[in-house]
């Protein structure tokens, strides 16, 4: 049996995958995703009481559990040894030679990156781990508690597999590869400046100039989303080229700005400040009147900016320890308005 997770769930079993239909019961595929999620673990019935059946009688719940995990079984092909319920306890046995995740397999092919003996070997796991990655965790769990955190775990290595891969490409040279990995991460994560400049400077590098500006302006346009510019001037990667070639930049050939010009930009854009970056692991719908009440604390000089996902604080001339007494007021904001320290996340 094989399962997979990342994308869209899928269980293929002898050979024929399992289709929608076939599960008759939500809740029975419900249950085998979560059961999934927690495979080689004994999950206490409470917990699956509490999630699948809130609010109902005990020997009521133990019923309709055990009616559950028979049509897991009969539709999966699992025997009662590895998906077990005894006494307080429910247990799927997740072994590699029966049955197969492809979670298990992507970190598998990470932890083997890491214990390469070259190069070329290391980019070879953390591409078949990356192939494997078709998309977020269990996205037909995405509103589920239970589904979060995983689903955040495999989000993060799957950046960090895009950011190593593209890293060890461009130290090989082979810079097209390396840009398919810089795509693929910028389309994840589109507010990641070093990135961006990493491809642009490929692109200079390779002659596609106007490539390069095409994909600086797409940069520019998301910063700029969050009140943010960008540290470098697309003329300013140019001239950083032009100057590890030894040659003189073609102000006429780029249309480029004149070097004092660029370095005045530079000075006034590197002013003493920081950003907060606050993610949100569930959708916030009353987003707005949070920042009102964020930004009764900000200075004059602060600023704000927000989405329903996220939220972006920038603040100038911020003492070190000045950020745990910022986390601590932002955290009491979020918890008057019912939201947890377990749903954010602070980036600085």
């Amino acid at each position: 049996m094989y399962i997979r997770t990342f994308g869209r769930f899928e269980t293929i079993s002898k050979g024929k995958i399992i289709k929608d239909r076939d599960w008759k019961s939500q809740k029975a595929s419900s249950l085998f995703r979560y059961l999934i999620a927690n495979r080689n673990k004994k999950i206490p019935v409470e917990v699956i009481y509490s999630l699948f059946w809130e609010g109902m009688n005990e020997d009521y719940a133990r019923i309709n559990l055990n009616s559950t995990l028979h049509t897991i079984r009969k539709v999966t092909g699992l025997t009662s040894q590895e998906l077990s319920l005894r006494g307080k306890t429910c247990y799927l046995s997740v072994d590699s030679e029966n049955m197969k995740v492809d979670a298990d397999e992507f970190e598998k092919y990470i932890e083997l990156s890491e214990k390469a003996a070259s190069t070329p070997e290391r980019i070879d796991y953390l591409k078949k781990a990356e192939d494997i990655y078709k998309g977020p965790f269990l996205v037909e769990e995405f509103y589920m508690s239970w589904s979060q955190d995983e689903r955040k775990k495999y989000e993060m290595m799957y950046m960090k597999v895009l950011d190593e891969l593209a890293e060890l490409l461009y130290e090989e040279g082979r810079y097209d590869e390396c840009l398919n990995y810089l795509y693929k991460y910028l389309n994840n994560e589109p507010y990641n400046e070093k990135n961006y400049y990493k491809a642009i400077s490929i692109l200079i590098s390779i002659g596609r100039v106007r490539e390069g500006m095409d994909l600086y302006n797409k940069m520019k346009k998301f910063l700029d989303e969050i009140g943010l510019e960008p540290v470098k001037e697309f003329e300013e990667l140019v001239c950083e080229h032009e100057a590890k070639k030894g040659g003189q930049t073609s102000d006429e050939k780029l249309d480029l700005q004149d070097k004092e010009s660029i370095k005045e930009k530079k000075k006034r854009r590197e002013k003493e400040s920081i950003v907060l970056k606050v993610l949100f692991k569930r959708r916030i719908s009353d987003i707005k009147n949070l920042a009102r009440e964020i930004a009764k604390f900000l200075r004059k000089d602060d600023e704000l900016f927000y989405n329903s996902h996220a939220m972006y604080l920038r603040f100038s001339r911020i003492r070190e320890e000045d950020k745990v007494f910022l986390e601590r007021r932002i955290l009491g904001v979020l918890n008057k308005m019912g939201i947890g320290k377990n749903n954010i996340e602070f980036i600085w």
